[in-house]
């Protein structure tokens, strides 16, 4: 199964994809690393973002993707990161979040998800996401 995890910061949503064929997580490479939304306020902006990502994840075979939850209370994520979400959930049929708890205890129990050297710094968090996400489906 090839799903792709994702971290959003700011105005960009964080890509990796990851491959649990062998039910190794592997890290696969891929030319589009991250989205940027443009200007939030503008409706053409908003239509580019979810064109790109639906053609990402359809030219790379998604079949599902991961969303690290961004942090509330005082850390409270920007409103132009839940427009991302919402864009990222109507470009794929299959959507899970997952917390930043999950995947730290995830990486305590097994080093097969830490992220590899193929992986940028900025897209470690949306790997381990996926990985933890992979590593919660294999032990149900």
């Amino acid at each position: 199964m090839k799903i792709c995890g994702v971290h959003i910061k700011s105005k960009d949503a964080l890509f990796a994809l990851v491959d649990n064929a062998g039910n190794i997580p592997a890290h696969v490479v891929s030319s589009t690393k991250k989205l940027t939304l443009g200007n939030d306020e503008e409706t053409a902006s908003l239509e580019s973002f979810l064109h790109s990502a639906k053609t990402f994840f359809r030219e790379n075979g998604v079949e599902k993707i991961v969303i690290k939850i961004r942090p509330g209370g005082h850390m409270q994520a920007s409103p132009v990161t839940y427009k991302i979400e919402t864009l990222l959930q109507l470009a794929c049929q299959q959507v899970v979040f997952i917390h930043d708890a999950t995947v730290r205890a995830a990486l305590k129990k097994t080093n097969s998800i830490a992220s590899p050297q193929t992986c940028l710094t900025y897209q470690r968090d949306a790997y381990e996401a996926a990985a933890a996400h992979l590593w919660s489906l294999d032990r149900k």
